[in-house]
């Protein structure tokens, strides 16, 4: 057996279709963005790790420019639903709007998104991961731009109204950053991958796949971020002010933007709450 993940962090919007057959990752263009306080969004760079068939086994790293990333199942697994798991430790729009589900933008999901998915003009996608049939999706810490499988940051988050910071929402509790998501397959050719060209994945070092899961030794590892110069703001706020750019897809936007605030900090020397405000979070949005 051949297990693949597909690790996602940053400013990110996780999509699922209404049926949960697929979802599609909206990585974020922040350029030329500001927050509603007037401060500008530091911008994000978007970028997946990988290793294609055609490298040999050696490490590709896609730019996006505005492009999408594909994953295909064959076989019976390709028309799988999707399996969520634990997703209440991870940011979900719904949740936080509290008012039935986030309705992401037609054109930030369709053919042209680099026309048709805009905000005030400019720009939203900086690219997109898309991903169907019978994964599985858990939340994962990530630390220093890397997959923590077995870390448990016990750190509380709220989340506080941009414009008035005494206004607080549901939900409460702890959160995690990273979205993994798993499949075990027959072969590595059972996954077919699409950046442009076709490709295969070929096999992560040992090294790399016991740290996810040490009866599973052959496995590939896919890497997809979106973060800025700073991961957050790091004035001692525990804000996540880049969160509020995950309004600009939304075709209901909530009157009142609410945005991920620390309110009590993991003290353990390895916590990703250390130091406050350390983690850049995305949103898992629900058709």
């Amino acid at each position: 057996m051949f297990k693949v993940y597909v690790i996602m962090f940053g400013l990110i919007a996780v999509v699922t279709s209404q049926d949960q057959k697929s979802v599609t990752a909206i990585l974020l263009k922040t350029d030329g963005f500001t927050t509603s306080e007037g401060v500008a969004l530091v911008p994000h760079k978007a970028k997946a790790l990988y290793r294609p068939s055609a490298l040999n086994g050696a490490l590709r790293t896609f730019p996006f420019d505005g492009k999408d990333l594909t994953f295909t199942l064959t076989g019976s697994q390709a028309s799988f639903p999707m399996n969520l798991r634990d997703i209440e430790k991870l940011p979900r729009l719904a949740s936080v709007l509290g008012s039935g589900p986030a309705l992401v933008l037609p054109g930030c999901l369709g053919a042209s998104p680099g026309n048709e998915c805009r905000h005030n003009g400019l720009p939203l996608v900086a690219g997109r991961v898309k991903l169907s049939g019978g994964w599985t999706l858990r939340p994962v810490e990530v630390v220093k731009e890397q997959a923590q499988p077995t870390l448990r940051d016990h750190s509380i988050w709220g989340f506080r109204s941009v414009l008035a910071p005494s206004v607080k929402a549901q939900p409460h509790g702890e959160m995690v950053s990273g979205f993994q998501f798993e499949i075990y397959l027959p072969n590595s050719n059972s996954l077919h991958g699409f950046d442009g060209q076709d490709f295969s994945l070929v096999q992560s070092p040992k090294e790399d796949c016991e740290r996810f899961d040490p009866s599973a030794p052959d496995c590939a590892i896919v890497v997809v971020s979106n973060i800025g110069a700073q991961m957050v703001q790091d004035d001692g706020s525990g804000l996540d002010t880049h969160f509020e750019a995950l309004y600009f897809l939304l075709a209901n936007p909530a009157r009142e933007r609410f945005i991920p605030v620390l309110e009590m900090e993991d003290k353990r020397k390895d916590g990703p709450g250390n130091p406050p405000g350390s983690k850049c979070f995305g949103g898992l949005v629900e058709q």
